[in-house]
């Protein structure tokens, strides 16, 4: 019943030997029967606080390349976390990592234990870890790890929720009361919840026989919406009824709503000014179906990550920081864990795994040495909607250029009656046919006066006029590909 654009909230994190850079040609991906395998792995952090992903650490190793993780984590009671590769965008990091899967809000505290991790490549080689045992496709016998030394333990906020939400409206809205086999089903409702984002809106309906049919919405904004009821061929036919509807929030708290407009949570008093919805149903025929524009299905969107650097040109060396922030629906992410990332024409690398701010800002300190691209990639969490998925941020570049100085001869030139001053600057280090510009204080603005290339010894000199009054006068150069824009000191022309 449910019609899903799947998107997935997980990432893989690591690191590859030399010998994995290259990508695979179509020859060689044929040719390739050596399964990958994994030589260690840990947990970026012991500690992760329910709505947070758990972020894996891993140094992978293969002939071609990586294209996947996935692991499961487990507290020993049925309950448990999976985590896995990103597709689409984000496909590329994959060799990295890191591999991450949110932990829902409703999560049990307590420790959660590595039990599973597999990992293969673009020709379905693969190699899988159990506790005490490991085994690869095709046949082989790889190293063991000791996957129960990874655990993480799981903590719930100060204040966990505990209330389940609330249906406040509900109706039907499909095109017609009568329905035909092939179409939908489909409601409206609203509902709200103080404390956590909505993840689940579910709707039960009883066929003819007695039979009850269930259809469910998740992701996205669930305050308010649509939700469709698939009827295919092979239903039963005559009036449907609507017995329920369930709406869940992402802390796992659950209220059933019945037709008199009571709700139950259990362990909690009910809610009893829900919508009534006594009587609720349609006529299901098997005649020929129709256009229906009303019909919806789940929706997952992206997260909104915006990634930006302090300073788009520096010196190599030069500490800086990427920042940016995380929103889902409009709305910033709280905490968000954010990778990243950065290309230079040595390659890429996983500089590491920051968590932000409760406004859904985060920042983290880099020191490129070179010509850098920096990308953000949001592992997920449980706090920004319904499990706002894993997405990739644009990128932002930072260049890199030799620092140089301009010293000025003088702080101060008298002119003389019937003379001219002359201004010197010397460029540092000394080059030849580098272009200074010399500039002239009018006001508060600086304008150009005039400009010239320095000779072998790295020099300029430009003549100015007696002035009236002292006038400020500084020497400036700009970006010219290799070295970094400079300014020099303020010289003063005044009368002698």
């Amino acid at each position: 019943m449910r019609h899903i654009r799947r998107t997935t909230a997980a990432l893989a994190f690591g690191a590859l030997c030399a010998t994995c850079v290259a990508l695979p040609s179509t020859a060689q991906a044929a040719a390739d029967t050596t399964a990958p395998t994994i030589s260690s792995v840990s947990a970026v952090s012991a500690t992760v606080q329910a709505g947070d992903p758990i972020a894996l650490t891993f140094v992978g190793h293969d002939d071609v390349g990586i294209s996947s993780v996935v692991a499961t984590f487990d507290d020993g009671a049925g309950r448990s976390v999976s985590v896995m590769s990103v597709g689409g965008a984000s496909a590329p990091l994959n060799p990295l990592g890191p591999a991450a899967g949110v932990v829902p809000l409703g999560a049990a505290a307590g420790t959660y234990t590595l039990t599973y991790l597999s990992v293969a490549d673009g020709s379905g080689n693969a190699t899988t870890y159990l506790q005490g045992s490991a085994a690869s496709t095709p046949a082989g016998s790889p190293a063991l790890l000791d996957l129960a030394a990874v655990t993480v333990t799981v903590v719930q906020p100060a204040a966990p929720d505990v209330t389940a939400p609330v249906l406040t409206s509900f109706a039907m809205v499909s095109p017609t009361p009568d329905r035909r086999l092939g179409e939908f089903a489909t409601w409206s409702y609203t509902a709200s919840d103080e404390a956590s984002p909505l993840s689940e809106v579910r709707v039960f309906a009883k066929d003819p026989n007695g039979v009850v049919v269930e259809t469910s919405r998740g992701g996205g904004d669930l305050t308010s919406g649509k939700i469709s009821m698939w009827l295919p061929v092979g239903v039963a036919l005559g009036h449907w009824t609507v017995e329920a509807v369930r709406v869940t929030d992402s802390a796992g708290n659950a209220r059933d709503y019945t037709p008199d407009g009571v709700g139950v949570q259990s362990g909690k008093p009910s809610d009893t000014s829900g919508p009534i919805f006594t009587g609720m149903g349609f006529d299901l025929t098997d005649a020929a179906a129709r256009p229906d524009d009303v019909r919806v299905f789940d929706e997952y969107p992206d997260a909104a990550v915006s990634v930006a650097t302090s300073s788009r040109l520096v010196a190599p060396g030069t500490p800086l920081v990427v920042s940016g922030a995380v929103t889902y629906l409009g709305h910033g992410v709280p905490f968000p864990s954010v990778a990243v990332y950065a290309d230079t024409a040595g390659g890429r690398v996983l500089l590491g795994v920051t968590r932000g701010t409760a406004a859904g800002t985060f920042a983290r300190r880099v020191v490129p040495s070179s010509t850098t691209t920096y990308r953000v990639l949001f592992l997920g969490s449980d706090r920004g909607g319904s499990s706002a998925p894993a997405t990739l941020s644009g990128r932002t570049v930072v260049s890199t250029a030799l620092p140089q100085q301009l010293v000025a001869a003088s702080r101060t030139v008298a002119v003389r009656a019937g003379r001219v001053g002359t201004l010197l600057v010397t460029l540092s280090p000394r080059r030849a046919g580098a272009r200074v510009y010399l500039q002239r204080l009018v006001g508060t603005s600086w304008r150009g006066v005039t400009s010239g290339l320095t000779n072998a010894r790295g020099q300029l000199a430009v003549a100015v006029p007696r002035p009236a009054a002292p006038t400020g006068y500084r020497w400036v150069t700009v970006y010219d590909g290799r070295h970094l824009p400079a300014t020099s000191s303020t010289v003063v022309v005044r009368r002698g």
